[in-house]
């Protein structure tokens, strides 16, 4: 029997949340970000942004100047600095979760909202954690088919992938944040919610 035989199965990896982000594995980051208020949780997010934005454009200096012991410092602390301030986000996604009554138990068929904009972030979408809970379970189904299909095919998985949402279209994509790219679409879900209610109330 050959090696290959022996090894893992091939498949696509996994779009949990805690499996992409190994950070919210730690009970001591989830613990200490739930400690804090959620303004300072959302400013020590976006702190820890613009750390790993720095950290990425030090990491590319490095490569360019042909550097490779600099290279992997800075890219790893740009990695863990990102981790954190999705850590962080998805704390408070959690509250807004609770705070409208959804569910975020994990053995549910369908992903909680943090789940649903851990996989939009994967895509190029950031999706606000205290707006979250303003779009509609359709809006947050559209957005995680489209997300899941979208990053699975990008992985050269044979998936079909779904039309993007209307209420997206309008958003165009950025590219990765990094020294390239402006950084992922902000979603306003607050004026997707407004511009929902007024079709609704047009018809």
């Amino acid at each position: 029997m050959s090696a290959a035989q022996h090894g893992p199965a091939s498949g696509a990896r996994s779009t949990r949340a805690d499996v992409r982000n190994p950070m919210l594995k730690i009970p001591e980051v989830r613990e200490a970000f739930n400690a804090l208020p959620a303004e300072a949780r959302e400013a020590l997010v976006k702190m820890l942004r613009g750390v790993s934005r720095a950290c990425r454009e030090s990491a590319a200096h490095a490569y360019r100047t042909h550097k490779p012991p600099m290279y992997t410092y800075w890219q790893g602390l740009a990695v863990n600095a990102r981790h954190l301030a999705l850590a962080g986000r998805s704390q408070t996604q959690e509250g807004a979760n609770q705070s409208s009554g959804r569910s975020t138990k994990p053995n549910q068929q369908r992903r909680s909202i943090e789940g649903v904009c851990a996989l939009a972030g994967l895509v190029g979408y950031d999706v606000p954690a205290a707006d979250a809970a303003l779009l509609t379970d359709e809006q947050l189904r559209e957005l995680e088919v489209w997300a899941e299909r979208t990053h699975l095919r990008a992985s050269d998985n044979p998936v079909r992938v779904p039309p993007k949402p209307r209420w997206l279209l309008g958003l165009p994509w950025q590219g990765p944040e990094d020294t390239w790219g402006n950084g992922p679409t902000l979603v306003d879900c607050a004026a997707i919610a407004r511009e929902a209610k007024a079709v609704g109330g047009a018809k």
